[in-house]
């Protein structure tokens, strides 16, 4: 049997994306907070186009929709004496959840990017056209 790891969230950029210098990995650090007000600190990688893209475009506080794998790595103990260890979720597809633009334009809500699309960018519509019933 095949394991599933598929991770969704709403998040929140805390920190810049930054890129390798191969430019093949985008990196930044992110926050989820639930319905009580705890927030829980992750490290989001996506590699490739969806690298390029995230990087481009998004800028701290932000909001994106995440879909992808988590792991576990980087046990430490931190300032106040807690073990501590970073998940990291390798995102496979993303959503922009507002605007990135200052004049209000919200033209990016709506559009999902997926390493999987068929187009060359890689941004697509969700439809309802291929459903058989």
């Amino acid at each position: 049997m095949t394991d599933v790891n598929q991770f969704n969230c709403t998040c929140g950029v805390v920190t810049e994306p930054k890129q390798g210098a191969n430019n093949k990995l985008c990196r930044f650090r992110a926050v989820i907070t639930d319905y009580r007000g705890d927030k829980q600190f992750l490290t989001v990688k996506a590699w490739d186009k969806i690298g390029d893209l995230l990087f481009k475009y998004l800028k701290v506080g932000r909001k994106v929709f995440l879909t992808g794998r988590l792991t576990f790595a980087d046990e430490w103990t931190n300032s106040e004496g807690k073990t501590t260890i970073d998940t990291i979720l390798t995102v496979e597809t993303f959503n922009f959840l507002e605007s990135g633009n200052s004049n209000g334009n919200n033209s990016d809500n709506g559009k999902k990017v997926s390493k999987t699309s068929k187009e060359e960018v890689g941004v697509s519509i969700d439809s309802d056209d291929d459903i058989p019933f």
